[in-house]
């Protein structure tokens, strides 16, 4: 069955719908994946999109085209804000992330 981890992010950029589409040219499977689990809300008028995933063998790819997901996201809106989070099978495996660039909490 392998390791697996809680995964989730909550991604804000200026239209989210045309970085999902861009995100949908990007030929990787994890990114399709990634895909496969988010959805779109909105906070305070502000849309949001989300990702969960509750069984995730989160291995080196996964960590690679999270970090490509940053990148994108950065070079769609220099404005963007995430926050991550990754909680493994073990007590201690734990990792939260937050990359803000705007005045987001």
């Amino acid at each position: 069955m392998g390791y697996r981890s809680d995964v989730s992010f909550c991604l804000q950029v200026k239209e989210p719908e045309k970085f999902v589409a861009l995100m949908k040219l990007h030929d990787d499977e994890v990114f399709k994946e990634f895909l496969d689990c988010m959805w779109l809300s909105e906070d305070d008028n502000v849309p949001l999109l989300h990702f969960h995933h509750g069984f995730w063998k989160w291995y080196d790819d996964s960590e690679k085209a999270f970090g490509n997901l940053m990148e994108m996201a950065e070079k769609y809106d220099p404005d963007f804000a995430c926050r991550s989070a990754r909680y493994g099978e073990e007590a201690d495996d734990t990792q939260e992330e937050a990359f803000v660039y705007r005045d987001w909490e």
